[in-house]
C-alpha cells in the first residue's frame, strides 16, 4: 500500500517550522528595519519553505490521483491513462522545479548569506522559473478538478 500523505505531512511540518523562523526574522516588517543577519535568515527560511512547498504540493496531487484511480472502473482506460500521464507530468515538472531552485546560486549559500559572492541566476531566469511553476500548478489543479468531475459522473 503506497501512502503519499506521510511525506506531505512531514513537508507541511517543515513549512510550519520555516514560517516560525521567518516570523522571528522579519515577516511583517519593512525590509529597512531588518538587520543583515535577520534578512539572511529570513531569505534562508523562505527558500526552505519554497522547496518544501513545491515537493509537498506534488505529493498531495499524486495522492489525489491515486485516490481517484482506486474508484475509476478499469474499463475506463482513457481516464486511467490520463491520470497516470498527469502523475508522470507532476513528478517530472516538480523534479525540474526543485533542481532549478537548488541550482539558482553557486554556492547555494550565496542565495541567503549576503557576504558570500557567488554566481546566481539572473532576475529573468528566476521569473521564468516562477512562471513555469505557476503554469504547472494551474494545469495540474485544473486537471485534478476535471478528474473529480469525471469521477462524479
Amino acid at each position: 500500500k503506497v501512502v503519499f500523505a506521510d511525506p506531505g505531512q512531514i513537508l507541511s511540518l517543515v513549512g510550519t517550522v520555516a514560517n516560525v523562523y521567518q516570523i522571528a526574522n522579519g515577516t511583517g516588517r519593512h525590509i529597512d528595519t531588518l538587520t543583515r543577519a535577520q534578512l539572511s535568515e529570513f531569505i534562508k527560511w523562505t527558500f526552505v519553505e519554497g522547496v518544501g512547498f513545491v515537493i509537498g504540493t506534488c505529493f498531495v496531487k499524486i495522492s489525489v490521483c491515486i485516490f481517484i484511480l482506486r474508484f475509476i472502473n478499469k474499463t475506463r482506460r482513457g481516464i486511467r491513462y490520463f491520470i497516470w500521464i498527469l502523475m508522470g507530468f507532476l513528478i517530472v515538472s516538480t523534479l525540474g522545479l526543485v533542481i532549478a531552485l537548488l541550482a539558482q546560486c553557486r554556492p547555494l549559500k550565496a542565495l541567503y548569506v549576503l557576504d558570500i559572492k557567488g554566481k546566481c541566476y539572473s532576475k529573468q531566469v528566476s521569473i521564468a522559473v516562477a512562471y513555469v511553476q505557476a503554469g504547472q500548478t494551474t494545469l495540474s489543479t485544473q486537471n485534478d478538478d476535471l478528474l473529480n468531475i469525471a469521477f462524479a459522473v
